[in-house]
């Protein structure tokens, strides 16, 4: 296995570092359907590796985020009337005291108790046959008549709702500085390495039994993670990522504000972010048992 190190000396028995470890794309749903959480994650396990690493001493920036997908929504008095009634079918069902066929009847009751609701969007009716009539402006809403009647407007029984979450992103910045001309080929391997990693595969790729440039393979992927020196395991405090896809590599070849290189025209230094975003979501209880988070 090719390990690429920087400093050219890292051996990781020094001082904290960066690992990261390459591997091939494997589909999501190569497998069929995702019924657990095992199962969700299972294109993530036990991939094939590239053969290829790279440890870096510690970036300067290390940070960990989580991001929920949360929106407003508004409904009618009818609309709540109506989710109303299903809750309430639905948590006698839940506990026991009823059967689906109640939860289907349940909707019996729904205009009787819904009549303030009836007369909202009967509102609304009026207010959009207004606005068919020339010289209104056509702007009217069921708040504007009344309002401008009595004083009121709509409640519009506005709730925030959980919509999801989203992958979580990390990335990092590093400058890279060569001590001797032989390290300088060291970070530019490295660099290349990030790159070959973000790219699609093009040659020779073969899919139902074609070989041409109709299809492109999916770019490697790759499983970031910090070390405490002298010790392989995961740092315990740090953020603990799961495979993640390379959305991003920048190589910007002007350190310290202007062009240098050695003798033979390497670069002096680099500077290199990566970006990064995980494959599958992270759920609490795989932050509970200490696997992610």
């Amino acid at each position: 296995m090719a390990i690429l190190r920087y400093p050219e000396g890292l051996d990781g028995s020094q001082s904290d570092y960066i690992k990261f470890k390459f591997y091939n794309y494997e589909p999501a749903l190569k497998g069929g359907a995702q019924n657990t959480n095992t199962a969700y994650n299972a294109s993530i396990n036990g991939l094939t590796s590239t053969n290829e690493e790279i440890a870096i001493t510690m970036p300067n920036d290390i940070a960990s985020n989580f991001t929920g997908d949360w929106g407003s929504f508004n409904m009618t008095g009818l609309g709540r009337a109506a989710i109303g009634t299903v809750a309430a079918s639905i948590d006698s069902v839940k506990k026991g005291s009823a059967g689906v066929s109640q939860l289907i009847s349940g909707f019996g009751g729904l205009v009787s108790s819904a009549a303030g609701g009836l007369v909202e969007d009967g509102l609304r009716a009026v207010s959009n046959g207004l606005n068919q009539v020339n010289g209104l402006g056509g702007n009217f809403t069921a708040n504007n008549i009344l309002g401008l009647t009595s004083g009121y407007i709509l409640n519009p029984n506005t709730e925030l709702l959980y919509g999801g979450t989203q992958l979580r992103k990390h990335g990092y910045r590093f400058k890279l500085i060569a001590q001797s001309d032989t390290e300088a080929q060291k970070i530019l391997d490295i660099a290349k390495q990030f790159k070959i990693a973000a790219a699609p595969k093009g040659k020779d790729q073969s899919f139902l039994g074609l070989t041409n440039r109709n299809f492109i393979g999916i770019p490697d992927v790759c499983k970031v993670s910090f070390h405490l020196a002298g010790s392989a395991d995961e740092h315990p405090y740090l953020p603990k990522y799961k495979v993640s896809a390379i959305t991003s590599v920048s190589v910007d070849y002007i350190t310290e504000g202007q062009y240098m290189t050695f003798r033979d025209g390497k670069p002096i230094g680099i500077n290199l972010t990566v970006e990064l975003t995980e494959l599958k979501l992270v759920f609490s209880d795989e932050i509970k048992d200490g696997s992610v988070g």
